[in-house]
């Protein structure tokens, strides 16, 4: 009996989660050397920036209390890598013969890539590739006591944009897809012992947006 209304939850939670993944200061003329490349304001630059690492995280997930974090390593002039986490708790309003809100639990840790066309850490285009693992579980109640369902999925996703990187602050705009990587398999539990696996399609796709505020070190 839970198996259409847990399945559409599950589904909406997935597509929910589809749709939600240092620059160098100007120097002056006479601190220039010979081997300078031009900013984004048409200016040089002396050397390439020696921080190695970014740590970005993603305002607008905040306003729905997805946390998200990203954590880039410089790994050659143009590339960086590194993990992408995420952990989202949120609830929606009970239906059908359930007695209790949905409490859904869902974390994620994927890897992610950046090509920077202007090199690692400045202002310029940037390609983003990522592949994830993302968890969902889910708890609710009905007359017979607890239920909870669990499922989890791969995805993948591609992203082009733009970075602005200033001393040490940093933000990236970007857009893309998201698309999963294969089927997953829901498995429903109840307290009067049913028992119950629902598949799901999970080789659905979504728009992807991409705005990070971030620092480098």
């Amino acid at each position: 009996m839970h198996r259409p209304l847990l399945s559409l939850v599950f589904a909406l939670v997935t597509s929910l989660s589809l749709s939600a993944h240092a620059q160098n200061p100007p120097m002056s003329d006479k601190d220039q050397a010979p081997q300078d490349r031009p900013s984004r304001r048409g200016r040089v630059l002396e050397t390439v920036k020696d921080d190695t690492m970014n740590i970005r995280f993603y305002p607008v997930n905040l306003l729905a209390a997805l946390v998200s974090v990203d954590f880039d390593f410089k790994i050659a002039d143009q590339w960086t890598l590194g993990p992408s986490l995420s952990y989202w708790k949120f609830k929606i309003d009970k239906g059908g013969s359930f007695t209790n809100d949905f409490q859904i639990n869902r974390y994620r840790i994927g890897a992610r890539a950046n090509w920077f066309k202007n090199g690692a850490f400045t202002d310029g285009l940037f390609f983003g590739p990522s592949i994830d693992y993302v968890n969902i579980d889910l708890s609710t109640a009905d007359s017979s006591g607890p239920v909870t369902a669990k499922g989890a999925y791969f995805s993948s996703t591609l992203l082009l944009g733009y970075g602005w990187f200033w001393d040490s602050f940093n933000m990236m705009l970007g857009a893309g897809a998201t698309l999963g990587l294969g089927s997953s398999q829901v498995e429903v539990r109840s307290n009067s012992g049913t028992n119950q696996n629902v598949d799901t399609t999970g080789r659905g796709g979504s728009l992807a947006f991409d705005w990070s505020l971030g620092w480098t070190f």
